[in-house]
């Protein structure tokens, strides 16, 4: 009679564990979905260059936090933009620093990659050097967070402007937005 009991016992504790067991594993399978589906990464493509551009950026610097990381060329393929995990990502149907417009670089929320953005201030500093060993300094200008469908900070310009985006929030649901204006 007493192991009827403890079955019993042991069901009602474990009931409770495996529900929650099982929600865990929803809500991620949920913000994995949402991460694929997100429209920043399959509904907008930025403006298309008129002609190949032999520029592009190769390494970002933050001089006041002592930071420097390399960026690689990253393209909207089908829709789905391409990501690279330890590095920085340059949008090459983005415009070029000193061409004007709109340069988008985005990465992880992680410390070896976008991590930092969250310490930038306006005013600091952000120093992009292109393949031609060229230097382009700008200053942040604004630092705004926006929900993912909230597409409009990629949105070609009609003045050079950098943006830099990562995710941020509880669970990474919103995006962290830095642009920064040409200081020369």
């Amino acid at each position: 009679m007493s192991a009827p009991k403890r079955t019993k016992k042991f069901s009602k504790k474990l009931l409770p564990l495996l529900t929650f067991a099982f929600s865990i594993l929803v809500i991620l399978a949920g913000l994995v979905l949402r991460y694929r589906a997100d429209p920043i990464f399959q509904d907008y493509e930025p403006e298309k260059l008129v002609s190949e551009e032999t520029s592009r950026p190769i390494l970002i610097s933050f001089p006041k936090e002592s930071f420097s990381l390399s960026v690689l060329p990253t393209r909207i393929v089908e829709g789905n933009w391409e990501l690279h995990d330890a590095t920085a990502n340059y949008l090459v149907s983005s415009r070029s620093p000193g061409t004007g417009g709109n340069v988008i670089i985005y990465g992880h929320n992680t410390k070896d990659v976008f991590g930092l953005l969250h310490r930038l201030k306006v005013s600091d500093p952000i120093i992009i050097k292109n393949n031609l060993d060229q230097e382009y300094s700008y200053a942040v200008s604004e630092i705004t967070t926006v929900k993912p469908d909230q597409i409009e900070v990629l949105a070609p310009t009609d003045h050079e402007v950098l943006t830099l985006y990562t995710c941020t929030g509880f669970l990474d649901q919103k995006r962290l937005i830095i642009k920064a204006l040409p200081t020369n």
